[in-house]
């Protein structure tokens, strides 16, 4: 598994999860800040549809975001968080209940937001994974190495 990130982790730091939930449940949007606000709602859709298709998947805002192949590290990082670094991680609890979202789901591209968030956050639980995906890990993950 990789995890992409724009910070600098030294080898064998833990990573706990939870970190993107915190910095949600933190987070104060300045009038006019468009691009949170549409974080939040997506947020806000994602974890309202979890909890009415099935409450035991692991949250996004308690998970690590973790990618299942290198090829699919680099596809996210060239796309979403450029500049970026890939980490391969070790598990050190493998055996946690995960889920593999469609990622490019969350971009509603032409769509009107209104009328996508709900299927799109619908289909993020429950379509089978393919495009840009990620690994939602509800357990701490250990940085072995940088890859990329």
């Amino acid at each position: 598994m990789f995890h992409v990130s724009i910070e600098n982790h030294a080898n064998g730091t833990l990573l706990n999860p939870g970190m993107w939930g915190r910095r949600l449940n933190g987070m104060a949007i300045p009038p006019g800040s468009f691009s949170d606000t549409r974080t939040l709602a997506w947020e806000m859709a994602l974890e309202a549809a979890r909890r009415a298709i099935d409450d035991t998947l692991p949250s996004r805002l308690a998970s690590v975001f973790l990618a299942p192949s290198l090829d699919d590290a680099r596809s996210f990082r060239d796309r979403f968080k450029v500049g970026g670094s890939i980490f391969n991680v070790d598990l050190p609890v493998p055996d946690l209940r995960r889920h593999v979202g469609r990622f490019d789901l969350l971009d509603a591209g032409d769509e009107p937001w209104f009328q996508a968030m709900p299927h799109r956050a619908r289909d993020y639980w429950t379509s089978a994974p393919q495009g840009i995906v990620e690994v939602l890990y509800p357990g701490p993950v250990i940085i072995r190495d940088q890859v990329d």
